[in-house]
């Protein structure tokens, strides 16, 4: 059995579902010797309307909204932080839902629309308390109603999976703007330059509902510090490709986030490029893999040598944990990503002594990726995109949106071999972006929807 690193559950919005579901976890758990534990937590029925409770004391205060609003306070004790779910609900346009942490005034607003795109469920949220406000627009008639939350439990079992190449774990703090953590499976996920993210194929189907970038530490007792909502994607269920019998890959794309609109490719502004090779010297693994205190599933990284690949597989001594799943192997001579990260084999000898992943070579991988060559990622369609908003002049591309261009468009540019080398958000009116030398360059228009790419010869 494969020593995955990812934390199991099986997703499922009926709660005896979930609690079956957590319940074969942890049987697979002792019975496979897998290397990880599930981010604890629970769900629990938590019955409230607000056609009974119009009258609540507030204790928010509607932004902007008008009509009536109701506050109701969700109150778990002891939980270390909550998420959300509500009954389907149509709102009017107008009408939003606002949801505050009562520990640390993290807030998110949702329309209808917004709601439906998150399966009228919340972000996660730090602490054990949440103000929760229905701001309706005249002559809305929505009920809203609490169905259940997801609750954060302690984590009372600190012990680690040891998975590292050494005597010693060597991984290191690590900020990387273009990883994120997938919760509440706990896996790792990245961006690549179209946009979309790349994680293990046996995260799926084990709670792969949220990605969240910039996550703070972890309390002192290793439970998880959720990022404030602005940080938070719902992942789209309907646009995961994945296999994880011949191969062990996933790619998928996300919502807009529902506080600033943006792509996580526009927001964290970075991503990998991803090249396909025979060999390299020196790799890095950075993801959110289970450790003790504070560090507990918080971004961290280590560099060790390749040893040896395959068409499908690459192996290598570099320190991972329960959680690493689906982090980018990275080539250190380039920066690139050259393949996923699946399966921690250092301590185990029908793994050689060696952790693995899947090659980025693989055929049906590398086409959900939506590359193109393994040295340029960028697909190239509807370049007519780029033409009618793009003037050159020596060399400076200056880029006029027009009412084709996507509002959350991001323009980058990449030199014949697929480096980046220029990137910024276009902005209403012009945005320039200059290089520095002649040579072919392609530019490419990235939003959450589509990529434009076309190819220009730069004196």
């Amino acid at each position: 059995m494969s020593n995955f690193h990812t934390n199991r559950g099986l997703r499922s919005y009926l709660h005896a579902a979930r609690q079956l579901a957590i319940a074969l976890s942890f049987t697979a758990f002792s019975l496979s010797a897998y290397s990880q534990k599930p981010i604890p937590s629970h769900y629990q029925s938590y019955k409230w309307s607000s056609a009974s409770n119009t009258t609540a004391a507030a204790r928010t205060t509607a932004k902007g909204g008008s009509g009536s609003t109701v506050a109701p306070t969700v109150n778990v004790p002891n939980a270390v932080w909550l998420r959300v779910y509500f009954e389907p609900v149509e709102l009017a346009p107008g009408s939003y839902v606002l949801i505050k942490s009562i520990a640390d005034g993290a807030t998110q607003q949702m329309s209808g629309e917004q709601l439906a795109d998150w399966g009228y469920s919340t972000a996660y949220f730090n602490g054990s308390q949440l103000d929760i406000s229905l701001v309706k627009a005249p002559d809305d008639n929505a009920v809203l109603t609490i169905k259940e939350v997801e609750v954060g439990d302690l984590d009372l079992d600190m012990a680690i999976t040891q998975s590292q190449c050494g005597s010693a774990d060597n991984r290191t703090a690590s900020s990387n703007k273009k990883i994120g953590r997938i919760v509440p499976v706990g896996c790792t996920g990245w961006i690549i330059t179209n946009g979309k993210i790349v994680t293990a194929g046996h995260c799926v189907g084990s709670r792969m509902e949220i990605l969240e970038f910039n996550v703070p530490l972890s309390n002192s007792n290793g439970t998880i510090v959720h990022p404030a909502p602005k940080d938070q994607y719902v992942i789209k269920q309907n646009s995961i490709q994945s296999n994880n019998s011949t191969s062990d890959w996933c790619v998928f794309t996300v919502n807009n986030n529902a506080e600033t609109g943006k792509s996580p490719l526009s927001a964290q502004g970075a991503s990998f490029a991803v090249e396909q090779v025979n060999s390299a010297t020196t790799l890095r693994i950075t993801g959110f893999g289970v450790d003790v205190g504070s560090a507990n599933q918080t971004q961290q990284t280590h560099t060790g040598p390749y040893t040896s690949s395959t068409s499908s597989k690459i192996f290598y001594t570099v320190d991972t944990e329960g959680g690493n799943s689906g982090s980018p192997i990275i080539n250190v001579a380039t920066g690139k990503a050259i393949g996923v990260h699946t399966n921690g084999g250092c301590n185990r000898a029908d793994f050689d002594f060696k952790n693995s992943g899947t090659n980025a070579k693989v055929t049906a991988f590398w086409n959900a990726m939506g590359l193109t060559s393994g040295r340029m990622s960028v697909p190239a369609s509807d370049p007519a995109l780029i033409a009618q908003s793009l003037q050159i002049n020596e060399r400076t591309f200056t880029f006029t949106k027009t009412e084709l261009t996507p509002k959350d468009a991001i323009v980058r540019i990449f030199d014949r071999y697929g480096n980046l080398v220029r990137t910024a958000n276009l902005k209403n009116g012009e945005t320039q972006l200059s290089v520095n030398k002649e040579g072919i360059y392609i530019v490419s228009i990235v939003s959450e929807e589509s990529v434009s790419a076309k190819q220009y010869y730069i004196r």
